[in-house]
């Protein structure tokens, strides 16, 4: 039976987690929102778990020592949710956690998906659970998002982004899984190699997409008052631009060792990763 188990096995980090686990012949149960999505790898097996439902997360969690938690996509119950999953946790006599969280984590961020994560942290650290914190920073391959018809525009100022790619999250967050116990009360912040400004994000799309890119730096009120006609509600549109100002407060501008500290390799860089996403 295997004692651990890997949430979000569909997404992006869960699943590469799996596959790394796989390789390695390390058992793992697989928690899915919809088992016929669920990847089909030797050495797992498949349990429903909604995080929302705490009796199905039970079940699905009896028998494990250690889960990796992957947040739930952003929402107005997403930290309620995140508690119905710690709580089954805790019920299933589940061990330790080991959370992907967001690198700026903060019950008083300013940036309303850091503030989601600080809370989560902050209600495992009171759960009775062995934790384990892996904070990521902004995933390069997401900083395709900014780009809109040749400009990246926001109110971003000269922040810089120490952008992780994702295959090395996932690197970094099986390491953990592979000897959970070594990594109980630690907080890991994965981050690429270097910290990129927005001038230099715009460069680097410039010369992977072929095509000429332009950083526009915003002032706040310009920032908003260009995103209306979005119509988004007010939150929403204070999201999106809470992003870019984390970044001018230099947030997300620093760049640390953990990633080569938890698999032994270099991360990779930030025109590596989308170069290999154009390939």
């Amino acid at each position: 039976m295997p004692h651990v188990a890997i949430s979000g096995a569909t997404g992006h980090i869960g699943g590469a987690v799996a596959q790394i686990l796989s390789n390695a012949e390390v058992p793992a149960r697989l928690l899915v929102r919809d088992p016929s999505r669920a990847p089909k790898l030797p050495h797992t097996e498949v349990m429903r778990a909604q995080y929302e439902y705490v009796p199905e997360c039970v079940t699905a969690l009896t028998g494990i020592d250690t889960v990796f938690m992957v947040s739930i996509v952003d929402g107005s119950d997403q930290l309620l949710t995140h508690q119905d999953f710690i709580d089954a946790a805790v019920k299933a006599g589940v061990r330790q956690v080991v959370y992907l969280s967001f690198v700026g984590a903060a019950e008083d961020s300013p940036q309303p998906y850091a503030r989601t994560h600080g809370a989560t942290e902050s209600y495992l650290g009171a759960s009775g659970l062995g934790v384990t914190v892996v904070r990521s920073n902004y995933f390069a391959e997401a900083l395709l998002h900014f780009h809109q018809d040749g400009y990246i525009r926001g109110p971003a100022g000269d922040g810089r982004i120490a952008a992780v790619a994702r295959q090395d999250v996932a690197a970094a967050v099986a390491a953990v899984m592979m000897n959970p116990t070594s990594h109980v009360g630690k907080t890991y912040e994965l981050t690429g190699p270097e910290a990129v400004d927005f001038h230099g994000i715009a460069d680097i799309f410039s010369h992977v997409l072929g095509e000429d890119c332009t950083y526009v730096a915003e002032i706040d009120a310009d920032a908003h008052a260009n995103r209306l006609h979005y119509g988004a509600p007010p939150e929403v549109l204070d999201a999106w631009l809470s992003a870019y100002v984390s970044v001018r407060h230099g947030t997300h501008g620093h760049v640390t060792g953990d990633v080569e500290h938890l698999t032994g390799q270099l991360p990779t860089s930030t025109e590596d990763t989308l170069s290999r996403l154009q390939e």
